[in-house]
């Protein structure tokens, strides 16, 4: 069961969701043979607050994920706190939208939330968290207190970072996961759906709930699998997200964002 655990129906946080632009994304994920996908868009994107009115609108949602052409469609969102990590939070819809009412008024530089503050805010749900490209600059895991990162359900091997900065990456990801003892898992950190399939979780047991798979990855029942036509993948993503954002929305940006 392929998953990816970090993924954007959103072309950039400052584009709403579209409709067609997802489907295609979900056919990408079909033809990639994914099982599972969790949506991490970010929660202080301009059009966050309407994608799951809008996934509700076409999509059966079960209580546990959405199905769209047979692939599952997990919620979730990522957060930024003031240390500069972001975080992927991931549960159910109901408490995926309650985290984020909570943290919504979080989102400008001035009034990001520490990372206690942000585990204060998820008091009484039941999310996981995932620590996003642990080493991206500025956003690295040894911004945050150490005693913390325990309290992680996993740190993401990046598909964006293995292409930028090398496949050591990789080695530093996972000599912090050892040091910490905590999971490494595998994320796309899809925006364009060209990078999906790029990298991935093979999970062996089954699950149907992100608590469920919350335990499957405490388990160590999946590997990783990196594709060998990532670097392709990606770069081939980034520049037509540059393309489309440029052409269509009149946004300027480099091949790294």
């Amino acid at each position: 069961m392929r998953v990816d655990v970090h993924f954007h129906t959103c072309l950039s946080k400052n584009i709403p969701f579209d409709h067609d632009f997802f489907g295609q994304a979900a056919q990408r994920a079909r033809e990639q043979g994914m099982f599972a996908i969790i949506i991490t868009d970010h929660f202080d994107g301009s059009g966050y607050e309407g994608i799951y009115p809008a996934l509700d609108e076409r999509y059966p949602y079960n209580g546990a994920y959405y199905l769209v052409n047979g692939v599952r469609f997990y919620p979730g969102v990522e957060v930024e706190v003031k240390e500069g990590p972001h975080l992927l939070v991931s549960g159910t819809r109901d408490d995926v939208l309650a985290f984020y009412h909570r943290v919504r008024d979080h989102r400008t530089p001035e009034t990001l939330l520490t990372l206690p503050e942000f585990f204060a805010k998820q008091d009484g749900l039941d999310l996981m968290n995932i620590f996003a490209h642990p080493f991206r600059p500025k956003r690295e895991l040894t911004r945050v207190d150490p005693s913390l990162i325990a309290r992680f359900d996993g740190l993401d091997l990046n598909a964006k970072d293995i292409w930028r900065f090398g496949e050591a990456v990789r080695t530093q990801v996972e000599l912090a996961g050892q040091a910490f003892d905590c999971p490494v898992v595998a994320g796309s950190d899809t925006h364009h759906f060209w990078q999906l399939g790029s990298i991935y979780n093979e999970f062996y047991r089954p699950f149907e709930t992100i608590a469920e798979l919350r335990s499957r990855i405490r388990e160590g029942a999946y590997r990783i699998h990196i594709r060998a036509e990532l670097a392709d993948w990606v770069e081939q993503a980034q520049r037509a997200k540059r393309h489309i954002k440029a052409t269509r929305y009149g946004i300027e940006s480099s091949l790294f964002d």
